[in-house]
């Protein structure tokens, strides 16, 4: 892959899938680094350890226990880091539910849904758009 960002945060509860993707990123050779939170309440206590850096791409799951992806999105909204609206947010579901669909339309900061699992593909192509240069 010719693009390499600096990093990507995986948020989800399920240690399977967080081994997965992050196996996936680091075959595609992608990011320098690749961090896991295991729910978003870890994911923004993360995000305020240092508010000069943010990761790139935050891969972020709705169903997690403490704080899901939507009680995530709103705390992130609410961070003082400057930049926030650079990353680029995709949501990562195994929901069906429509409401999912339209609130991920409707939130500034998500720029796509998708289905579960994380695929070459899809982060080839994800990459690819969202970070042209």
């Amino acid at each position: 892959m010719d693009v390499m960002l600096e990093s990507i945060l995986l948020v989800d509860d399920d240690h399977i899938t967080n081994f997965i993707h992050q196996k996936i990123i680091d075959n595609l050779k992608c990011a320098k680094h690749v961090k896991v939170a295991k729910n978003g309440l870890e994911a923004i206590d993360y995000l305020k350890q240092d508010s000069t850096v943010l990761p790139d791409l935050i891969f972020l799951d709705i169903n997690m226990p403490k704080m899901n992806g939507w009680e995530f999105l709103e705390a992130y909204g609410n961070l003082d880091n400057e930049g926030k609206e650079n990353t680029v947010i995709i949501i990562l579901t195994t929901s069906q539910n429509p409401d999912d669909f339209e609130k991920a339309k409707a939130s500034p900061y998500v720029k796509v849904i998708e289905n579960k699992p994380l695929t070459k593909d899809m982060i080839s192509n994800i990459v690819t758009y969202y970070f042209p240069d």
